[in-house]
């Protein structure tokens, strides 16, 4: 900026050393003034706005965005809203947003990412860094435990949470975990089931094991009373093996052997139709439709082996 205008900020330098007590509206007016000296494009760059917790810096952004400086953009990269007046950008037109629906991958870009992944090992370890520093290390302790708990869970409801974790209030935890996007999908228009990003829930998951053992025994044990409590027996039969709870697994087991017996006919029926679809179809299903091809040739391996097995 200052290759553009060498005086630019001076002024609010000025004032910021001149005391402790100087009023911060001075200086933001000073820095607002500076910025209005600008005749070609200005882009300012904020990254991991969520971490910014002061309410001065939030006053002179919003203040800067609302000012007439058609000449100044702002960007941000941030996981939560914040305290912006972004409704009434949004209303005026000034507002372009990129979410994670548009930075999402299509099954073919996710297929093309993962062919130029030479070594899985160190990609997977990034990943790991990434979601220990950048992202669980930055929530509050509560937060943290409350992740944790949740994560031996595949699929979770708010009563499925206070179960697991003993919290009344884990409706309120999950409304935060979603407005700070941090790698939770809802799985029904109601908003009533989640689950967490896979990488998200294997970080949390062997955390918490690290962590403490007795309490990740203890959280399968509240999950397998809920769940078979529930009408989910299937599911609460995972969580008495992963509790070592074997003599409850089994009596889960007799009592589930019907569910399971139909859903395995299903899954039988359903491999049968993609060994022949793949067969005859692999081609064509490659060109006409990418994703089930990039799905079929990633699953129907797994399912035929299984079968064998």
């Amino acid at each position: 900026m200052r290759r553009r205008h060498a005086l630019f900020d001076q002024a609010t330098l000025a004032l910021l050393g001149s005391g402790p007590n100087l009023p911060p509206a001075i200086p933001r007016n000073a820095f607002l003034n500076e910025m209005g000296v600008f005749t070609q494009p200005c882009h300012l760059f904020f990254d991991d706005w969520h971490v910014i917790g002061d309410a001065e810096v939030e006053s002179t952004v919003e203040r800067l965005l609302l000012a007439p400086l058609p000449n100044v953009h702002l960007w941000r990269a941030t996981r939560s809203p914040g305290r912006l007046p972004l409704a009434r950008l949004r209303a005026l037109g000034d507002l372009d947003e990129l979410g994670s629906a548009e930075l999402a991958f299509s099954a073919a870009e996710a297929a093309r990412l993962f062919d130029l992944a030479a070594d899985v090992t160190l990609a997977h370890r990034n990943v790991g860094d990434f979601l220990a520093d950048e992202v669980f290390r930055r929530q509050e302790p509560e937060l943290q435990t409350f992740l944790l708990q949740t994560s031996i869970l595949r699929q979770f409801s708010t009563a499925l949470c206070t179960a697991v974790t003993g919290r009344p209030d884990a409706r309120r935890f999950l409304d935060l975990i979603e407005a700070r996007n941090l790698f939770l999908f809802s799985l029904d228009s109601e908003r009533g089931w989640y689950r967490y990003h896979h990488l998200f829930s294997d970080f949390l998951r062997k955390r918490l094991h690290e962590q403490d053992t007795i309490a990740a025994v203890e959280c399968h044990r509240r999950a397998c009373d809920w769940l078979s409590g529930n009408g989910f027996r299937v599911d609460a039969i995972e969580h008495a093996f992963a509790a070592a709870d074997h003599e409850r697994a089994g009596a889960l087991l007799d009592a589930a052997s019907a569910e399971l017996s139909w859903q395995f006919d299903v899954a039988r029926a359903a491999l049968a139709d993609a060994r022949c679809a793949l067969g005859s179809r692999t081609t064509s299903l490659a060109a006409d439709d990418p994703e089930s091809f990039f799905c079929a040739t990633i699953w129907v391996p797994r399912l035929i082996s299984a079968s064998n097995g």
